[in-house]
């Protein structure tokens, strides 16, 4: 199976902007939330707008990327409390994961030898 940033591959469904068939990306879109709105401070304080300009990943593409299986992670995010990488559920079924939030998750659950325990 084709794995997410191979070289050797086509660019996956969501980094893909040079195909005829996808229309060119949209422009940014101008907002300007009011002073002290949850919108504004999740972006200050999270870095969510990232996630509209970062790739996206399936459940299956995920799962091939790191390699576990994708029940694995199907059962990460329906545990309590969730394990896993965060999930955006699009709708009952459809879920995906976004590139940025995927390497952050991986980066803070890396072990270095040598590096005491967290």
């Amino acid at each position: 199976m084709r794995r997410c940033g191979d070289v050797s591959a086509p660019p996956c469904r969501a980094a893909r902007t040079d195909d005829a068939s996808n229309p060119a990306p949209l422009p940014p879109v101008s907002f300007s939330p009011p002073e002290g709105s949850p919108v504004l401070t999740e972006l200050l304080e999270h870095g969510t707008a990232d996630l509209l300009h970062g790739g996206w990943y399936t459940t299956e593409e995920l799962a091939d990327l790191i390699g576990v299986d994708p029940s694995t992670l199907r059962r990460w995010r329906t545990a309590r409390p969730m394990q896993g990488p965060p999930v955006v559920k699009m709708s009952g079924a459809v879920a995906r994961y976004s590139s940025h939030d995927v390497e952050n998750w991986l980066r803070n659950h890396r072990i270095t030898p040598g590096e005491p325990s967290r």
